[in-house]
């Protein structure tokens, strides 16, 4: 895989609702079941919208998202122009069989076509992930490991997802042994997918983290524990 092919998902802001375009589902699954999944893209706005789609393969590497060009999903149609009020349906196709036991992670991107965009404002351009499912029944739920860990900048939030599931974080809290609660990630934290691990740094707290919880939003599910490491065996 050559490094100048990733593209750094953190340049991408989220889909949702902006500049009068919406994307829904906002999260996109392709079941087992099927070989294919829907996606709605409406212009709210008064001007046409040219635009090109892509997928990439998401992996997290070194604390990092990175995407790669997709070989195993197709996009239909992947250049289209949408009317004001107007909107456009497109296909994302799974190319083989459903992978066995562990989701699989990609990125749908959208963009302005370059050359078509207005000279003043910058390209417009949006991401949203792609879950292709399994044959395996997943759990309703990502189980997830957490531990503090400490380098040169200070304190961080080592998550590990050891499971099947991706697992979105969201609303990312501590309670002490006290019972007191501290926000430290509102909203959208990140996500760790099947397999991989992500950190987060962690403000200076005068009694540490030490006997205390981690809490979190995990997919939209309600509030869970992240679990701390099991003991090592003797």
């Amino acid at each position: 895989m050559r490094p100048s092919a990733w593209l750094l998902l953190a340049l991408l802001p989220a889909m949702g609702h902006a500049q009068g375009l919406t994307v829904s589902p906002i999260t996109v699954r392709v079941p087992a079941s099927e070989p294919q999944a829907s996606v709605r893209v409406a212009n709210h706005g008064q001007a046409p919208w040219p635009a090109e789609a892509h997928l990439y393969v998401w992996r997290q590497e070194d604390d990092a998202d990175h995407l790669e060009p997709a070989d195993d999903l197709a996009l239909s149609p992947s250049r289209f122009d949408i009317a004001p009020g107007g909107e456009q349906r497109l296909r994302v196709v799974r190319l083989g069989a459903p992978p066995a036991r562990e989701e699989r992670a990609y990125r749908l991107v959208i963009e302005q076509r370059r050359g078509d965009a207005p000279a003043s404002p910058a390209l417009l351009r949006y991401s949203a992930p792609v879950f292709v499912l399994p044959d395996d029944t997943l759990p309703s739920r990502p189980v997830l490991v957490a531990e503090v860990v400490a380098d040169a900048a200070g304190e961080r939030l080592r998550v590990r997802n050891p499971g099947p599931l991706h697992a979105r974080l969201a609303d990312l809290a501590f309670v002490d042994a006290t019972g007191h609660r501290q926000a430290l990630y509102a909203d959208l934290a990140g996500y760790v997918l099947p397999g991989q691990a992500r950190s987060w740094a962690l403000p200076t707290r005068a009694g540490g983290y030490a006997g205390g919880r981690f809490l979190a939003r995990l997919n939209a599910l309600g509030e869970a524990e992240l679990a701390p490491p099991a003991p090592a065996s003797p």
